[in-house]
This record gives structure tokens, C-alpha cells and sequence, in this order.
């Protein structure tokens, strides 16, 4: 009689965070590279719910690779956009440190939409949902990991810190454009619009309707840019913003929305 075999399981590394590293290491991109940490969660009875990037100065807008949570609180949480982020971005900004989003005090979130969002947080069913901010330079990396049903000690967590750490650590050295995104700019945030609009062939004439703002101010704003870019003219200026990566957050339609 012919022995039945049982099948075999194949642990491809998910438990073991050196080879989650070099999982990470060989990602085709950032949102592959979440997946495998999710993975890596998972194999420890935790969920990855999202992972954003954001600056820390707030000036740039929040990027999300990675986001496993109901329609309605994704919806929500781009509703933010022009907030300053949601609670958990506010919260991870202030203070960049662990916290249990379930534990956010709602006098401070106050907001009509901050209300909401707390609400549908609190609907997921976790225990706790922990937050992580790992700052790098200028940027923020914030992971949120739902705990199911389990209780998380301070030694648990000081653990899970360490893991996500790592794996984050991982992303950015596969992913370094991660940082070019929030690097510090030289220019204030207008300045480097008003020289990309000139850089793009918009007059001088043009660029106060454009910008709302006044004749005088454009002429102040851009002998100040020359300033700091130590630049001799306006299209020296323009040349040396390229150069230092001034207009990496802007395209050709930046224009048509300023």
C-alpha cells in the first residue's frame, strides 16, 4: 500500500526580520516592500493597517504606499489633505513617539471630520492600534499595526518597535528617493513656485495673477531667492533651484493650480 505524503508547508522567512530585510531589499517597489512587512505582522498575529510618509514640517503632502483598512476610513483619511493630516499624522508629528491611536484624547480632536475618524478607528475591533513614527531627516515614516484581541507589554512593543525600525530602515535604503521627497529646501514653498513658473516660460507679468499676490511681494520674494540661492539674476536663480532639487515636488500642471 502506497504511503501518503503530507504536503509540504514552505515558510518563505516572514517570521524570521533578517530575512524580511532581505525580502525588502529586493522589492520590485515601496508598496511591495509594506506587503512584506504586513507579511512579516501577520506571521506574528499582528495587522498592518497603513504606512505613510510625511514631511515634518507639514509643508509637503503625506505619501501612503500602503493601506489595508475599510473604504470609509480611507475616504476619510484623504480628506485630511488640507488639515494638516489626521489625528494619528497630527499626533505622530507633535510628539514622534509610540502611541494607541484608540487613545487619542478627543478633547484635542475635537474636529467635526477628527471625530469621525477616531470613530471609524475604533471600529476596526483592535484592542489597540499602535502607532510608530520613525523620523528620517526632515520626513516621518508612521506605521499602524492593529493588535487583534492580544494585549501589547512594554516589552512587546519595545520589540515590535525594533522590528518596524528595521524594516523601515530597509525600505529607505532600497527606496532612497523616500527622502529626496522631504529633504530640506533652501527656497520658502512660494519661491520655488514662483521660479518654477518662470522656469516653465510665465512672464513676469503674469506670475502676481497666478500667485495672488502683489507686484511688490513677487519682486521681494525673488531678489530674497537670489539671495539664497546665491544667485546674480533671475535665470541664474532659476538654474541654481533646478540644480538643488528646489522643483522636485512640482509638474507641468503646477500653474494651473497655484
Amino acid at each position: 500500500m502506497k504511503q501518503r505524503t503530507q504536503p509540504i508547508q514552505y515558510d518563505w522567512g516572514y517570521g524570521d526580520i533578517r530575512k524580511v530585510i532581505r525580502l525588502i531589499a529586493s522589492a520590485s517597489d515601496v508598496n511591495d516592500a509594506c506587503k512584506i512587512l504586513a507579511r512579516h505582522l501577520k506571521h506574528i498575529e499582528l495587522k498592518l493597517i497603513c504606512v505613510n510618509f510625511c514631511d515634518l514640517e507639514g509643508e509637503n503632502a503625506s505619501i501612503r504606499p500602503y493601506r489595508d483598512m475599510p473604504e470609509a476610513l480611507a475616504t476619510l483619511s484623504t480628506q485630511f489633505y488640507d488639515l494638516g493630516g489626521c489625528p494619528i499624522i497630527k499626533e505622530a508629528r507633535l510628539n514622534r513617539r509610540p502611541f494607541d491611536a484608540l487613545n487619542l484624547d478627543r478633547n484635542v480632536y475635537c474636529e467635526f471630520l477628527e471625530q469621525r475618524f477616531l470613530d471609524e478607528l475604533s471600529k476596526l475591533g483592535h484592542r489597540h492600534i499602535l502607532v510608530l513614527p520613525v523620523a528620517f531627516g526632515r520626513g516621518l515614516a508612521n506605521v499602524v499595526v492593529g493588535t487583534g484581541t492580544r494585549e501589547i507589554s512594554l516589552q512587546l512593543q519595545a520589540e515590535l518597535f525594533a522590528r518596524v525600525g528595521q524594516s523601515l530602515a530597509a525600505i529607505i535604503a532600497r527606496f532612497p528617493d523616500i527622502t529626496k521627497l522631504f529633504e530640506t529646501k533652501c527656497l520658502s514653498t512660494l519661491q520655488a513656485e514662483i521660479l518654477f513658473l518662470i522656469s516653465i516660460g510665465t512672464s513676469l507679468e503674469d506670475i502676481p495673477q497666478l500667485t495672488r499676490r502683489g507686484e511688490c511681494m513677487i519682486d521681494a520674494l525673488l531678489k530674497n531667492a537670489q539671495m539664497r540661492l546665491g544667485a546674480n539674476s533671475i535665470p541664474h536663480a532659476v538654474a541654481r533651484a533646478l540644480a538643488l532639487g528646489e522643483f522636485s515636488n512640482m509638474n507641468m500642471d503646477a500653474a494651473d493650480k497655484i
